[in-house]
C-alpha cells in the first residue's frame, strides 16, 4: 500500500498507529475524528501528509493543532522511536485512594497476590486482565479493578487503579 486515501480511517477507535514503510502519502482527513488516537509512528520516507490528515484527533494534536508524530528511520524497528534502544514493553500498576498513590495494595493474578506498585515485563501484542486490586488501611477495605489491557506500546506504561471504600474490618 502506497497511499492512505481520504477519510480511509474516519471515526475509527484506535489509540496508537504504526504507518508501514511502504506508505508514501496520507491524504486529507485520512484519520479524521479518531478521538482516542494518541500516538502515530511514521516512517522517515513518508513523502506527504495532508495538513488536515488528523483533523479532530484531539489527543494527538499539539497546542498549535499540529499532530505529534514519531519519526522512524528507514529500516529501523517500527515499534521503537528514533534514538530509542527498543525497550521491551512493561506495565506499572499503581493503586490510588482519593487521587493519591498508596503503598501496600495487592493485585490478584490467578491465585497469587502481588504488592502494588509493581512493574511487569509483558509481551508485545498480548492481552492482560481484568485484575482486582485491594487495600486495607486503618480497618478500612478498599477495592478496585482495571480492565483488559492489550500491549500496544514500547517502554513503560502506568495504569492507575482508583480504589473505593468497600467496607470495614471492625
Amino acid at each position: 500500500m502506497k497511499d492512505i486515501g481520504e477519510e480511509a480511517f474516519k471515526d475509527v477507535h484506535i489509540k496508537s498507529l504504526v504507518i508501514p514503510e511502504s506508505v508514501t502519502n496520507i491524504a486529507a482527513r485520512a484519520f479524521c475524528n479518531c478521538k482516542q488516537l494518541e500516538s502515530v509512528t511514521v516512517p522517515e520516507g513518508l513523502a506527504n501528509i495532508a495538513e488536515n490528515a488528523f483533523e479532530g484527533c484531539d489527543k494527538l494534536l499539539d497546542a498549535n493543532g499540529k499532530p505529534r508524530l514519531i519519526r522512524v528511520p528507514r529500516g529501523a524497528n517500527k515499534s521503537a522511536p528514533s534514538g530509542n534502544s527498543n525497550p521491551a514493553p512493561t506495565v506499572k500498576i499503581v493503586a490510588t485512594v482519593d487521587g493519591r498513590e498508596v503503598k501496600g495494595a495487592k493485585v490478584r493474578v490467578g491465585a497469587k497476590d502481588h504488592l502494588v506498585p509493581i512493574t511487569w515485563n509483558v509481551k508485545d501484542g498480548a492481552s492482560y486482565g481484568p485484575y482486582d486490586v485491594s487495600y486495607e488501611n486503618g480497618g478500612r477495605r478498599y477495592r478496585g479493578t482495571f480492565g483488559k489491557v492489550t500491549v500496544d506500546w514500547r517502554g513503560e506504561k502506568t495504569i492507575r487503579v482508583p480504589l473505593e471504600l468497600r467496607g470495614s474490618s471492625k
